[in-house]
């Protein structure tokens, strides 16, 4: 996970880096619970970066620090804009 867009204590929804795949990309918005999940689990961020949302553009997140590293589970549907849904914390 690469940081988190809203406020990190109630983020909207992640930053990622897919394995395989070194472009981040932004999750779908996050479900109530795992929301919760994500204001318990997160570090404090170092800071701000921006990546490029389809269908929104630049969007700048708070970035989470190397360490320690979080991880999450995710699903990623094929549609026409492919999308990633943050299933749960790992």
């Amino acid at each position: 996970m690469v940081g988190c867009t809203g406020n990190p204590a109630r983020p909207q929804a992640l930053v990622l880096a897919l394995p395989g795949d070194g472009t981040p990309v932004v999750s779908s918005p996050l479900s109530p619970a795992v929301r919760s999940a994500a204001a318990r689990a997160l570090p404090e961020p170092v800071g701000e970066g921006v990546v490029d949302a389809i269908g929104i553009g630049d969007l700048t997140y708070a970035a989470l620090p190397a360490e320690p590293v979080v991880t999450v589970e995710v699903r990623q549907n094929t549609t026409r804009h492919a999308t990633a849904v943050v299933v749960r914390f790992r």
